[in-house]
């Protein structure tokens, strides 16, 4: 049994050691050419890359948005289904200011995301501000294509 044990590892001896050498060789080539630096770099730029690329995707690109109201923004998108009063009222001052930031409707929707209900041709966007649809909503009265007024409706 000893005989079939030492056999088998001479027969790998060669394959193992050619491996090696190939890793050797490798190594000797990236260390002769500076290339280690070169590679790196280049991991690290496409982990920045991927990784800036995934959270601007998230962030609505309004202007007159600061930081803590496009943090609002994603969290009342995250919300959504739920109870999300909170968050529509952090917005709130936001759309209020709306009409001097010329904000339109596709500002709104990067801003809340799509409406639960849209009423009369655009001009109303509803938002269920809680779970179930007869319950507390936001709306939004869009007047030319430019956002004239926001209302909390049935809120007790």
């Amino acid at each position: 049994m000893t005989d079939d044990v030492v056999s088998i590892a001479v027969n790998k001896a060669p394959a193992i050691s050619y491996f090696l050498g190939k890793e050797i060789k490798a190594f000797l080539f990236i260390k002769k050419f500076k290339l280690k630096l070169f590679y790196s770099i280049i991991c690290v730029g496409l982990i920045l890359v991927f990784n800036i690329s995934a959270n601007v995707s998230i962030w609505p690109n309004v202007k007159g948005l600061n930081t803590t109201d496009k943090q609002n923004s994603i969290a009342f998108r995250g919300l959504r289904g739920s109870n999300c009063i909170n968050e529509f009222m952090k917005l709130k001052p936001v759309l209020d200011a709306a009409n001097y930031n010329r904000y339109s409707q596709s500002d709104v929707l990067k801003i809340l995301g799509k409406p639960d209900t849209i009423v009369e041709g655009g001009t109303l966007l509803i938002y269920n501000l809680f779970p179930s649809s007869a319950g507390c909503k936001g709306v939004i009265r869009i007047l030319d294509d430019k956002v004239v007024g926001c209302i909390i409706e049935k809120c007790d």
